[in-house]
């Protein structure tokens, strides 16, 4: 070894080395006037050079040159196309459908992975139109409907978290009642709207909508790709979600109600 420093060649090779480096990006590696040794060299230090941008992952832009690929990776997510990916993987070109994507441990097209997509009622049980969860879509708001009794014995409960349970306009009673085509009853004496009430203490009968509508719930209808479950205790605990699951709300398990 301590020959090899005394070498005056081993410094002239160092030497060179160094300064086809510095050549590198001007000097052509298939020139006919450099050496097959320079030009080994040459070619195994130009196929590490090039420039690229911060968080970009690198590709090959030429036979001897690096650069940018398409892939942008900020280190938690990564974006194709894009370079503020809001997703763990964010494609954002243009006139893309889902069956451009294939899901090799499926089997699958993207568009055959698709979540199902829940619409549930929110109910405030106050003058207040409620927000929707984190997250999820306001479709409308509306009245808390919470069924109908009709004299002639006909019932219809609505399931409140069903969007049937949240109607967009208030009508005392927002049924009516057909015997054929041709004849329709309105507001036949025993017929029932019930709704969801507020908060509000016991009133005695009343009567015009002006004065009905406070004692009204409000409520929402959301929707959102996920999958929904209803949990109940059977004891005044709130019970806890299933493992993965995150909470919508707490609230009372309701089973129905009857009215005579």
């Amino acid at each position: 070894m301590k020959n090899l420093f005394k070498n005056p060649f081993f410094y002239i090779n160092i030497f060179l080395l160094v300064l086809l480096i510095l050549l590198s990006a001007s000097i052509n590696p298939n020139s006919t006037n450099l050496p097959s040794f320079a030009k080994k060299a040459l070619a195994a230090v130009q196929s590490i050079l090039g420039e690229g941008t911060v968080n970009y992952l690198a590709a090959f832009t030429g036979a001897n040159q690096i650069g940018n690929s398409i892939i942008y990776d900020t280190g938690t997510r990564v974006g194709i196309g894009v370079t503020n990916p809001t997703q763990k993987l964010d494609v954002g070109f243009s006139n893309v459908s889902a069956n451009d994507y294939w899901i090799r441990t499926t089997g699958k097209w993207a568009s055959q992975m698709r979540r199902r997509v829940e619409i549930i009622a929110v109910h405030s049980q106050t003058t207040s139109i409620p927000d929707c969860p984190l997250g999820w879509e306001n479709l409308w708001s509306g009245y808390s409907l919470a069924g109908s009794f009709l004299s002639g014995g006909y019932e219809a409960f609505n399931d409140l978290g069903s969007s049937g349970s949240c109607v967009e306009a208030f009508r005392p009673i927002p049924v009516i009642e057909c015997s054929n085509p041709t004849n329709c009853d309105f507001y036949t004496a025993g017929d029932y709207g019930m709704w969801l009430s507020t908060d509000t203490v016991d009133q005695p009968n009343i009567s015009g909508v002006a004065n009905i509508l406070p004692h009204i719930s409000r409520c929402s209808v959301c929707k959102k790709s996920a999958k929904l479950v209803v949990k109940h205790s059977f004891s005044t605990t709130v019970p806890s979600c299933p493992t993965g699951s995150t909470a919508l709300w707490s609230g009372y398990s309701l089973h129905g109600a009857f009215l005579n």
